[in-house]
């Protein structure tokens, strides 16, 4: 008889055993699957979670520039990735956010500027309001400047004016004192301060009024224009005063008001501004409806107009990040990571932190207003957190040492932030670097430790160090996470401490201070940081929970199957069947043989449908689980029926 066919007739045999145990098979299926319930229900409630390929946007360091630089920090603030490669990762492109509404306004607005012949007007309209400005500043803060000039009244007159016909037919004037009235001058300073509480026949019976309003053109005017007026009864002047506003032209005012500052002053045309201002309303009327830019600035800037305040922090964060950032539709997704926070912040959410001072102090370095701020950030557990992380960065010092001629040289080629602060020597500093600490006002210490401070000049090769505070940069007790887990280091708080700590920024500002101090020159160019980016990959949180219990389930579900197999070998021995069938020329493998298939094929139903493993139906997940682990368990099973001893 064939080893196959051997094999095909106890495996029949222990197919009908099987059959007459009913109950033994009922309980083999259902302990497990039992047993399961809880992890079963889990698998469920967490999915596998799937991330698409990842490409981050660079960060701008000090050197490209105080906008980019901060504009980085914005738009970057929780390290987004994109499915497809970023413009910062082209050649010869370093900016990510040519795509910002504001970005692609300034560029259309930029071809309006070239195209349409209405906006080169601007620049003059620009130019006289700058100079009307000037003029009405100088008379709120410095009217004396103008004192003793003023403005002919019959050069603000309209062309055609029937003032003097009025002063000489109705007022009944002489022709010397009309004369004199139109060719006076206005003085403008007398109204810096309003209108007086005078009326018109208080200073029309005054010489001293007079004069301290009105410049006449001769000395004769003075007396002969006071004596004619002060004649005229109170309603007579007050028709005079309604017949002088009913023919000024305000054009011509505002046109000759800046030559009382500067002679040579073109003035200010009204005419001109209105015309302009016309023609380029419709220009830029055309441009909204025509350019997708203008009309998505006005989309976002829509709510706020009408509601004034935005309804919610997350819709302010959006809006900004839509103005300035311009990320793809649908913005950069957030990559998960499942290494859970440092415990200082879990401390800190939950109000735990001993190491802390609960109590806040008032700092008398900044405002009322900053430290009423700063008291309801640290009062709250959901802002304490970020607070704690940007606070050094806002309100932090950086320390440095030796304080000596070089390296404040190279410390005014940084970008200065007035955070600076010289001290001799390292203990110094870091004594100093301790009190900071307390207040959470540390950035950084950097220490030059090859240049004395008594030292004139820098050294050729300038060595430096940078000393921060552990909980900003990474810590270098582990060189790796204790669980791998597939995923980018892309978690902005845990994996990119030496960025956003300041760390890099730091290092950039030196950087660049010392060549610019070794060389006297400036450099051109700035710094980017790339991340590299990350393939797809997919990701089970239930797995990583429990790769270390999960073997112990194997073994409680299929205990009753290992102490039924068991049972019924040695079974087998007690009723000397084994003997019997080594009679009839069946050897121990193929014993061995058919009791490992029976074993294996039971666990493995429970293993395959039980729905814990991610693709039971797959060939290698089938192939690994149940040859490696099941075989153990059947394997396992011979050794354990040598025990009985009948």
């Amino acid at each position: 008889m064939s080893f196959l066919r051997q094999i095909r007739l106890l495996l029949w045999k222990n197919w009908i055993l099987r059959k007459r145990q009913k109950l033994r098979v009922l309980v083999e299926l259902i302990w497990p699957l039992s047993l399961f319930l809880a992890l079963v229900w889990l698998r469920k409630a967490n999915p596998l979670y799937r991330q698409h390929e990842c490409h981050f946007p660079n960060k701008a360091m000090p050197s490209a520039g105080t906008l980019p630089w901060l504009q980085g920090i914005f738009c970057n603030m929780n390290n987004p990735c994109f499915r497809s490669p970023t413009r910062g990762e082209g050649p010869g492109v370093v900016s990510n956010y040519n795509n910002s509404i504001l970005a692609r306004v300034y560029k259309d607005a930029q071809e309006l500027l070239l195209e349409a012949p209405e906006i080169h007007d601007l620049g003059r309209v620009w130019e006289e309001l700058i100079i009307m400005t000037q003029f009405m500043e100088t008379m709120r803060t410095n009217p004396e400047r103008i004192a003793g000039r003023g403005i002919r009244i019959l050069d603000i007159l309209k062309d055609g004016e029937t003032l003097t016909s009025f002063l000489l037919e109705n007022a009944g004037l002489p022709d010397a004192v009309v004369f004199q009235l139109v060719n006076a001058q206005v003085r403008p300073e007398q109204f810096a301060y309003g209108v007086p509480n005078l009326t018109l026949k208080d200073i029309a019976c005054s010489q001293m009024l007079l004069d301290r309003f009105i410049i006449f053109s001769s000395r004769r005017g003075l007396p002969s224009v006071h004596k004619a007026m002060c004649a005229l009864s109170q309603e007579g002047l007050q028709r005079v005063e309604d017949a002088l506003y009913a023919n000024v032209d305000f054009f011509k005012l505002f046109r000759l008001l800046p030559t009382v500052l500067d002679r040579n002053s073109p003035g200010a045309d009204l005419r001109s501004w209105g015309r302009v201002l016309s023609n380029v309303s419709q220009v830029v009327q055309k441009v909204s409806a025509r350019k997708q830019s203008v009309q998505d600035l006005l989309k976002v800037l829509q709510p706020f107009v009408q509601d004034g305040i935005p309804e919610s922090l997350g819709h302010l964060v959006s809006s900004l990040s839509d103005l300035f950032c311009g990320y793809p539709e649908g913005g950069g997704s957030r990559v998960l990571s499942f290494n859970w926070y440092e415990d200082n912040n879990y401390k800190a959410f939950l109000g735990i932190d001993s190491t802390k001072k609960s109590i806040y102090l008032y700092d008398n370095t900044t405002t009322p207003f900053c430290n009423e701020l700063i008291q309801n950030l640290e009062s709250n557990p959901l802002t304490k957190i970020a607070w704690s992380a940007v606070k050094p960065l806002l309100m932090g010092k950086i320390l440095f040492a030796p304080n000596s001629p070089p390296v404040q040289q190279i410390i005014k080629n940084c970008l200065t932030l007035d955070k600076f602060e010289g001290y001799r020597d390292e203990t110094q500093l870091t004594h100093q670097a301790l009190h900071l600490l307390e207040e959470n006002k540390f950035w950084a210490g950097v220490v030059f430790p090859d240049i004395d401070p008594t030292r004139k000049s820098l050294p050729p090769h300038v060595k430096y160090k940078i000393r921060m505070d552990i909980d900003a940069v990474e810590k270098t007790n582990k060189i790796k996470d204790r669980y791998w887990d597939p995923g980018p280091r892309a978690d902005p708080v845990d994996d990119l401490r030496y960025i956003w700590g300041g760390f890099a920024y730091l290092q950039d500002m030196i950087e660049h201070g010392i060549i610019k101090t070794q060389t006297n020159t400036e450099v051109p160019l700035g710094i980017y940081l790339q991340q590299m980016p990350y393939p797809c990959f997919v990701d089970d949180v239930f797995m990583i929970t429990l790769n270390r219990s999960f073997p112990v389930f194997m073994v409680l579900a299929w205990i009753y199957s290992v102490s039924m197999t068991v049972k019924s070998i040695v079974l087998e021995k007690e009723m000397r069947l084994k003997e019997a069938m080594k009679n009839r020329g069946i050897t121990n493998g193929v014993i061995w043989c058919t009791w490992f298939l029976d074993s294996f094929f039971m666990m493995a139903v429970t293993l395959s449908r039980g729905g814990k493993l991610n693709s039971p139906e797959r060939f290698i997940v089938r192939a690994l689980t149940k040859t490696v682990h099941l075989s153990n368990y059947s394997v396992y099973c011979f050794p354990i029926d040598k025990v009985p001893n009948k």
